[in-house]
């Protein structure tokens, strides 16, 4: 069992903030959830979109519209964990049904990057029409529960150890499972991405631990963003032939679970 236990994303996403709709607050990012000294995109803009969430729930007009419907984030330089970050929202326009949010956030007074954020309330029943759209290929059967124990024999797992002083130590975070293989034709990427901070044998929690590692809604845009490592599936999105054989082996065959050391 290592004894490197990494900070929690929801830890991470975890400011303290106080229960007021502050347009400016100052915070401090984990040095975790980064990539050697640059922190996660995906990991900024979940706290943008945290924060902009905790406003609302706070504002007397947006307290029915706390739910995240759409997030556009712009960088533009990256972000550091190593000093504190200061984030400033602006009411872009307050509706009836949906409202939109301007945070910005900036780094030694330098703007770092942007989003613009749209909240509602989910649960107001809309308009739903069959479209009869589907993907094509057709996506591969999957039993979740076998992947969940790494026992599905269609699918491998690709986990990524965390070390303090790693460079990787943000894929750590996604456990990634990927087809064993390759499909005829490749229009889509297709994996599926459980928390990587329980997986044995690096950068996991205590095996007595009752505080099993889960998604939330507040981590979406972290997932989407933590794609696999460009050189573990760049044939598929290069559609280059000459490297498809090696990176095919390492990832398409893999054994029952594939570690990658940083």
């Amino acid at each position: 069992m290592t004894a490197f236990l990494q900070t929690s994303l929801s830890q991470a996403l975890d400011f303290d903030l106080a229960p007021s709709c502050t347009p400016r607050i100052s915070v401090q990012l984990s040095s975790d959830v980064a990539f050697g000294s640059v922190s996660v995109g995906g990991h900024v803009a979940c706290a943008m979109a945290n924060y902009a969430l905790h406003y609302a729930s706070h504002r007397p007009k947006l307290k029915d519209q706390v739910d995240l419907y759409s997030s556009v984030v712009q960088f533009y330089r990256p972000v550091f964990p190593t000093s504190a970050i200061t984030m400033t929202l602006r009411e872009v326009n307050i509706g009836k049904v949906m409202s939109t949010l301007r945070v910005e956030l900036f780094q030694e007074d330098k703007i770092a990057c942007s989003a613009e954020l749209t909240t509602t309330d989910l649960s107001t029943k809309g308009i739903t029409l069959q479209t009869g759209w589907r993907l094509a290929p057709e996506p591969r059967q999957v039993d979740l529960a076998k992947l969940a124990t790494d026992s599905d024999p269609n699918w491998a797992s690709y986990h990524c150890p965390f070390y303090p002083d790693g460079f990787r130590r943000g894929h750590s975070y996604a456990k990634t499972h990927v087809p064993r293989t390759w499909p005829a034709e490749i229009s889509f990427l297709e994996q599926w991405a459980e928390p990587g901070l329980d997986c044995l044998p690096q950068g996991s929690r205590p095996l007595d631990s009752n505080d099993d590692a889960r998604w939330t809604e507040e981590m979406l845009q972290f997932v989407v963003d933590m794609a696999l490592p460009i050189q573990c599936h760049r044939d598929a999105v290069y559609g280059g032939q000459a490297e498809a054989s090696s990176q095919r082996s390492a990832v398409a065959v893999p054994p029952d679970r594939v570690q990658a050391d940083c």
